[in-house]
């Protein structure tokens, strides 16, 4: 007879018991883990939101001061030349790259439509948009758009603000 005392480890049996219920918990836990990076481009995108609508603030208060906020295509001048149109930033990728000192290797920025009444500016995370036309500030709106960017509407009028809206649906 076998003496008890001298029995050491686990059995067989055992140790598939908790690897199946080591599998089930990782099963049941990993989308949690899995859309942790989503969530970081997300916050990412609200960051960025958050800079621009302080840095158009700034820049808003800067033309009042300079008397710039009067007209259209107005050049307002710190360290850098911003172009305004009624003391706010006008929406073109040159501008709003200056005006952000956005690195290329963070962030894609590009206009999607320029029409007389309004201009439409995206910054995308770098990755989530790869339609950029040869001039770089140019989106190509043919391609599918993932819906991970901070948008920027210019309205050329004295009374509006701009908009700014941040859109995550596929970050």
């Amino acid at each position: 007879m076998k003496n008890k005392a001298n029995q050491a480890g686990f059995t067989l049996i055992e140790l598939i018991i908790v690897i199946v219920i080591l599998g089930i918990l990782a099963v049941t836990a990993s989308p949690k883990f899995l859309d942790i990076q989503g969530d970081a481009r997300k916050s990412t995108l609200q960051g960025m939101a958050g800079s621009l609508k302080g840095a158009v603030n700034i820049v808003y208060s800067k033309a009042l001061v300079a008397g710039e906020a009067i007209a259209k295509d107005q050049t307002l001048t710190s360290n850098t030349a911003i172009t305004v149109d009624f003391g706010y930033p006008q929406a073109d990728a040159a501008t709003i790259k200056a005006m952000l000192d956005l690195a290329s290797t963070d962030w894609e920025v590009g206009v999607t439509s320029a029409a007389a009444t309004n201009t439409t500016l995206r910054i995308y995370p770098v990755g989530q948009y790869d339609g950029l036309a040869t001039g770089e500030d140019t989106l190509i709106t043919t391609n599918t758009d993932l819906g991970c960017y901070v948008q920027y509407v210019m309205i050329e009028t004295a009374t509006s603000v701009p908009d700014i809206t941040v859109v995550d649906t596929d970050c």
